[in-house]
């Protein structure tokens, strides 16, 4: 917010964009608080750049500041399956709100306020539909991105450094059961699924304030095997981050178990083994 005093020093060939675009001229506003870049090519929709410059900026007061890869882009809109929900917590602790994660399952850059959450039932299809926020915020390949009314409690009660989390608009879902569904502005439905408080680890005595994890992106998480409850390593949830509960497939692992035989009917001989992978 201050002007930029070595703004007439700054030659183009310090600024760098990945994927490569050439830059025409570059261009400073009347108060030099703002680097204007004219390109000689579109960027295309849907790609996602870095930016670069490799000399540090100063203002006048003499604070410096490095732009190293950040990120920017065109977005295009989402389609079916390419934003998917990976966790949900519907009975949030008292005090708290419920949150949905969605990521973006795909190696296109969207628009959050393009997308929408709803409700889900088998009959009515989507409804209670809500934009999940006002203004433009870009959503990258890759990304989690945890949105909920309250992110300060998140905050508070969840492992939440480096998380990305989102104050936004989500609907009010049922404590008990009930469902969800992600639709773009042409209300194309991406993503859609159902959840259960039964669904929870069976061992769990209080469920308020765990979230249920998706495990398999694979399918329409329509019922239990979908999902599992998040970790207590992990809180219990892990908002705008990669899930603790997840399936990873191993296609040439080689397993062992020790022992190789056991009987698992509570005699206290052999009851359990443990199973050790190993995969290149």
């Amino acid at each position: 917010n201050e002007s930029i005093g070595i703004a007439k020093e700054l030659v183009m060939q310090s600024i760098q964009i990945q994927p490569s675009l050439v830059i025409d001229s570059i261009s400073w506003s009347y108060n030099q608080d703002r680097l204007e870049l004219h390109l000689a090519e579109a960027p295309q929709y849907g790609q996602e750049y870095a930016l670069s410059i490799l000399d540090s900026l100063k203002d006048c007061s003499d604070n410096a500041s490095l732009i190293s890869n950040r990120a920017f882009a065109l977005p295009v809109d989402a389609q079916v399956a390419e934003v998917l929900v990976s966790e949900i917590l519907f009975a949030p602790k008292s005090g708290g709100s419920d949150f949905i994660e969605l990521y973006n399952a795909s190696n296109k850059v969207f628009d959050l306020s393009h997308l929408l959450v709803s409700r889900w039932n088998n009959d009515l299809g989507a409804y209670d539909a809500q934009v999940i926020k006002s203004e433009s915020a870009l959503f990258f390949p890759g990304e989690y991105i945890a949105i909920s009314e309250d992110v300060s409690f998140l905050q508070a009660n969840y492992f939440c450094d480096g998380a990305n989390l989102l104050a936004g608009q989500v609907p009010n879902f049922s404590s008990e059961e009930g469902g969800f569904a992600i639709l773009n502005l042409g209300l194309i439905i991406l993503d859609h699924g159902s959840y259960s408080d039964d669904w929870h680890f069976e061992l769990l005595e209080e469920k308020n304030g765990i979230s249920l994890e998706r495990i398999d992106f694979g399918q329409l998480p329509l019922s239990e095997k979908y999902w599992q409850s998040a970790t207590q390593n992990e809180a219990y949830a892990t908002p705008g981050r990669l899930n603790s509960q997840q399936i990873i497939t191993l296609e040439e692992a080689e397993w062992e178990a020790i022992p190789a035989y056991f009987t698992p009917n509570g005699d206290g001989d052999k009851d359990y083994a443990q199973l050790y992978f190993s995969y290149e």
